[in-house]
């Protein structure tokens, strides 16, 4: 099982390296879009490779790992709005041909940031988001559905 889901992020990973090579060709002056737009690639990228982490670890049994684990678990729930956030900004930056970002599309792809970090920082106590079990085990939380 664990193959399945280090392969799912490999391809993933493939598709947006290819994405992102064939952005990087083009010519000329990269507007505020494009710039928008490698960044969500690459947060993309982000999520995947420590998506590949945390199911690697999740399945490893030494005890360093269960430390580091815990750490890619919250890095992972932390970052998980960022795709969505610059999804956001970039079809408003489209849209608006290069104008500045009126204050609420901004105020909109914060406000979920600032709400899933209290949750993520409050489930290293509660496990309402994640856990890991006392085997070192992750699993999700009753809250998951939320992040």
């Amino acid at each position: 099982m664990l193959g399945y889901y280090i392969q799912t992020s490999v391809t993933g990973l493939v598709i947006l390296s290819i994405l992102l090579v064939n952005i990087n060709k083009i010519k000329g002056e990269r507007k505020f879009n494009d710039r928008i737009f490698t960044a969500l690639v690459v947060s993309n990228a982000s999520l995947l490779i420590l998506e590949a982490l945390l199911n690697f670890l999740n399945h490893n049994e030494s005890t360093q790992s269960h430390v580091l684990l815990l750490a890619v678990v919250f890095l992972f729930y932390l970052c998980n709005p960022l795709p969505p956030a610059l999804w956001a900004l970039f079809v408003h930056s489209w849209i608006l041909r290069g104008k500045a970002f009126t204050p609420g599309i901004v105020l909109a792809a914060c406000i979920p940031f600032a709400f899933n970090t209290l949750l993520v920082i409050s489930s290293l106590q509660t496990s309402y988001s994640f856990y890991l079990d006392e085997t070192g085990l992750y699993h999700r939380g009753q809250g998951y559905l939320i992040l």
